[in-house]
């Protein structure tokens, strides 16, 4: 499995485009505020790493070793107020395919302890995270795996599922991982980018691709990939409830005129907020039911699974429609991996939401694995590569939506 050095070894990296914090805000967000390396691992290593995640699923070899960075820039939240992201950054030692890949992980929880970045520096494993970015490191793409918003930062907390706060993660994410590659591969061939996420990432990621020619038309994104994607979060209250905790808290705090005492019943309304600001996900697991009737007051239930939220509870529909991301015509190519037995975003579920994005006028692959649950990145990794290869070098990208 892969070593991880002790934070103590962190050695800082000098950068010359390195910018401090201004008051009077970033002079442009995207910027490298530091990098620190951690460790250098093996393709041997990484390889037998993955291969162990991937649980006998065959995955492209591993072609170079990789230096794993702990790096943060500058961003702004949906506000337009200043922000540092802390990301983990894979470097190969070569960089062999003229691409970038932005990844954002999965739900991992809103403060700080449950941050993906703790799979580089304190040796916890989350969701195999350090597992995967330095696989496709190793592969000759150059790999950032940021932190959401607030992880890292003790005034705030996570906005969870907030599309444009997740878009200003990943798109300034890909800034600064152009800005370190041309003080640290100068000679790396140039290419475009493409925007990655499991699960909840596959959320960020699509809120990155609707924001993109507003917010940095300087990136020059190509593809976005969601493996397990949950883009529309009315369906995942229906699919998986351990998310809800999470979804009412943040949005009530978006949006104030959301009271979460008309969405969850008594006890877990009164005890929200102690609940997921001393979890990570697991201990959301175990601590809330996963029975409908358990967590939510009987009109929520109804209005839910009887579509009529937006009649009954039109401010929480309104901000769950606001947070569905993927569907302004944003003209990237997706393609959306799905298990067929996904028990957090459901077949049927994800099938609705590739109809919507086909409506708009996008361009969808929409490959659908046999007998695979929610994650899907490591049986998709070989296929997925090839697309983002293909996009790479201009060819047209396979479309299902054409086949509807």
């Amino acid at each position: 499995m892969l070593p991880t050095l002790p934070l103590r070894t962190l050695r800082p990296l000098c950068l010359s485009a390195t910018l401090a914090a201004s008051a009077l805000g970033w002079a442009q967000t995207g910027n490298l505020v530091s990098a620190e390396l951690i460790s250098t691992f093996a393709a041997s290593d990484i390889a037998t790493s993955a291969q162990a995640a991937a649980n006998g699923t065959a995955l492209p070899e591993a072609q170079v070793d990789v230096e794993a960075f702990l790096v943060e820039y500058t961003s702004v939240d949906r506000n337009g107020d200043d922000v540092i992201i802390t990301a983990q950054l894979f470097l190969p030692a070569e960089v062999l395919e003229p691409m970038r890949y932005i990844f954002g992980p999965g739900t991992t929880g809103l403060v700080d302890r449950c941050a993906p970045s703790r799979e580089l520096t304190d040796g916890v494993v989350i969701s195999n995270y350090l597992t995967y970015g330095s696989a496709m490191a190793a592969l000759g793409v150059p790999t950032l795996l940021p932190d959401y918003l607030g992880l890292g930062d003790p005034e705030r907390i996570q906005p969870y599922m907030s599309s444009r706060d997740e878009a200003h993660v990943m798109l300034d994410g890909a800034r600064a991982l152009e800005q370190f590659l041309a003080e640290r591969r100068p000679e790396a061939p140039e290419g475009p980018v493409f925007f990655g996420g499991y699960s909840r990432g596959g959320h960020a990621s699509l809120a990155g691709a609707d924001l993109w020619a507003e917010y940095a038309p300087d990136v020059e994104l190509a593809g976005v990939i969601g493996y397990g994607s949950s883009a529309d979060l009315e369906a995942l209250l229906r699919d998986w409830q351990v998310a809800a905790p999470y979804i009412v808290f943040v949005m009530s705090r978006l949006y104030p005129e959301i009271d979460p005492a008309e969405i969850l019943v008594p006890y877990y309304a009164e005890n929200l907020f102690a609940e997921v600001t001393e979890n990570c996900v697991d201990g959301i697991q175990r601590n809330f039911p996963r029975e409908p009737e358990a967590l939510f007051q009987p009109d929520f239930i109804a209005a839910l699974y009887g579509e009529g939220l937006a009649e009954a509870f039109p401010a929480f529909h309104a901000a769950l429609e606001e947070n569905k991301p993927g569907l302004a015509g944003h003209g990237v190519p997706v393609k959306l991996t799905q298990g067929e037995n996904d028990t957090v975003v459901r077949l049927s579920s994800q099938n609705r939401y590739v109809d919507e994005l086909c409506a708009t006028g996008a361009t969808v692959h929409y490959p659908i694995y046999e007998g695979v649950l929610h994650d899907t990145r490591w049986v998709a990794m070989e296929a997925t590569l090839a697309w983002m290869r293909a996009l790479t070098v201009g060819q047209t990208p396979p479309n299902d939506c054409a086949a509807q």
